[in-house]
């Protein structure tokens, strides 16, 4: 079957691989660190990609799709991990699921009470992009990731004609012990790929308009200045007054949240969310609402994700 559409032109097609453990450090740096304080956006990325490759190509961005997406990462035994970090983890997982990609793990090791390093991913991920390629699934490809040891991968893949776009940072930062945490992008990987987009230099500080075009690659939060952040349900007398709480469970298109003054929990439907998508959305997000009323009792309404004030203490979340 050949892949030619309507008007005689050819798809280019695109694959996505991730690193996980690469991809989860760069959301935690976004999320902890850098200024945005706010996690990365996978469809904003996806749709970037798109961008970037119609750009990179030379061609219309409707004639680039995404036609499949890998996420490759070790995962640690049930046993080691607290409850809080099991359903972080499922939940990171539905996210995942919700964006189409497909999820491949390995057991790490746990020797003496500590996790061994990561080993067979980095294989596990070169052989089923070589594979997909060979079974001329895609265009590009691109890889998320830093490790220089991607490099035979990328050779083959351009060998087989096959363009390698690839999404890398570096940053170098000082992680909340103190310590200096730095993030790369091997050189030598990035002068073998057809296209290298130097990410950091895309999103930049954060601060000011020349961002502003970075902005759909993110979560959108609010900053928690703006309304008011002291009202309690109970001093809710109208539709208009601004209510701040956290989420504390996601089901089938539906929120709940936990008002931070006390009071009953109080839902919101998916359609409610103002600057997100239901699927970016984690359980202990900070949020800003209106509290309103339906035939069945209070509802939240105009739902916004705020900046987490909390978000220096998250040393945990950021070793991950």
């Amino acid at each position: 079957m050949t892949r030619i559409d309507y008007a005689g032109r050819r798809l280019t097609r695109i694959g996505i691989f991730y690193d996980g453990s690469y991809f989860t450090n760069i959301n935690n740096y976004y999320t902890y660190a850098h200024p945005r304080r706010s996690r990365l956006n996978l469809g904003g990325l996806h749709d970037f990609v798109r961008q970037q490759v119609a750009e990179g190509e030379g061609v219309p961005l409707g004639y680039c799709q995404v036609v499949d997406m890998h996420w490759f990462r070790g995962r640690l035994p049930t046993a080691e991990l607290s409850d809080t970090q099991l359903e972080s983890e499922r939940v990171w997982d539905e996210v995942l699921m919700s964006y189409g990609i497909v999820t491949h793990y390995l057991p790490v090791p746990v020797k003496a009470g500590q996790p061994v390093r990561e080993r067979g991913i980095d294989v596990w991920f070169a052989l089923e992009a070589l594979e997909l390629a060979l079974l001329g699934r895609f265009d590009v490809v691109v890889l998320v990731t830093g490790d220089r040891d991607y490099v035979p991968l990328v050779r083959k893949l351009n060998a087989l004609g096959v363009r390698v776009m690839l999404l890398g940072w570096n940053i170098t930062y000082i992680g909340n012990n103190g310590l200096t945490r730095v993030i790369r992008a091997a050189g030598v990987l990035a002068r073998e790929v057809t296209h290298h987009v130097r990410m950091e230099e895309i999103i930049g500080t954060g601060v000011g308009e020349e961002d502003a075009a970075a902005d759909a690659l993110f979560v959108q939060r609010r900053d928690r200045s703006a309304g008011n952040s002291h009202a309690s349900v109970s001093e809710a007398q109208g539709p208009e007054v601004e209510v701040t709480g956290r989420i504390v469970n996601l089901l089938a298109g539906f929120g709940f949240i936990t008002p931070d003054a006390g009071g009953e929990n109080i839902y919101f439907h998916h359609t409610e969310l103002v600057g997100a998508d239901f699927r970016d959305l984690l359980v202990g997000d900070p949020v800003i609402y209106i509290v309103s009323r339906n035939d069945r009792g209070p509802i939240a309404r105009r739902v916004e994700l705020l900046e987490d004030e909390g978000a220096d203490m998250a040393v945990s979340a950021e070793s991950t």
